[in-house]
């Protein structure tokens, strides 16, 4: 009788065991199947994959690319400022990015920047800005720099032309002028349950 319930002891805890391990498992499930996309899968992901070997923020980062997903691009505005170095080819991007949206952290935001020469000749450049973490209603500093390597030799630009928005108001051809755009915004949804 004493050996039975030796070996019911034992199977009790090599079962308890298989269930323990495969909480991993499960854990894992639910994050891939429910909580992808949200800030909920991005805080499972974190502590999942915590370890010292890598700092919280690089974690967080990878966890953020993982969940991120394409949100509305009204999701975010913003102001700039746009500057062209003088005789250069670098344009400096200053200003901020707002999120205006009820349910989702901007994570993502393409920025893309046109100059249109005396001729109307349209530039544009792109920039990804990763990193970021902008909660319904808060604001993100954003300073990009962009070379525009393309511009012919002579091309006649003014330093700091004006908004293209002035000229397509006054029904004007867009011509030495300036405009930037939000393109392609990615986030996470804010789940609650």
């Amino acid at each position: 009788m004493r050996l039975s319930s030796s070996i019911a002891h034992v199977g009790c805890l090599l079962f308890t065991g298989l269930l323990l391990g495969a909480c991993d498992e499960i854990s894992n499930f639910v994050e891939s199947k429910y909580q992808k996309g949200t800030h909920k899968g991005v805080q499972l992901c974190v502590e999942r994959n915590k370890t010292d070997v890598l700092s919280l923020e690089a974690t967080r980062d990878a966890c953020t690319r993982k969940h991120q997903k394409k949100i509305d691009y009204m999701a975010a505005t913003g102001r700039g400022s746009i500057t062209r170095e003088y005789g250069g080819n670098r344009v400096i991007f200053d200003g901020y990015a707002e999120n205006i949206s009820d349910n989702s952290v901007i994570t993502h935001i393409e920025i893309v920047v046109h100059y249109y020469d005396n001729d109307g000749r349209k530039y544009t450049r792109r920039a990804s800005i990763n990193k970021l973490w902008i909660e319904p209603s808060a604001k993100a500093k954003i300073e990009e720099f962009f070379k525009f390597v393309e511009w012919p030799k002579g091309s006649q630009f003014k330093t700091n032309p004006r908004w293209c928005s002035e000229l397509r108001e006054a029904k004007k051809p867009l011509k030495n002028c300036k405009a930037f755009d939000f393109d392609e915004i990615r986030g996470v949804t804010i789940s609650t349950s």
